[in-house]
């Protein structure tokens, strides 16, 4: 994404809850 983080996590993407995004397990 713009931030160069990871898509292929399981959670959120960063800015949708918090600016680092939130794992699931």
């Amino acid at each position: 994404n713009r931030k160069g983080f990871p898509l292929l996590v399981s959670g959120v993407p960063p800015d949708a809850f918090s600016e680092t995004g939130q794992l699931w397990g």
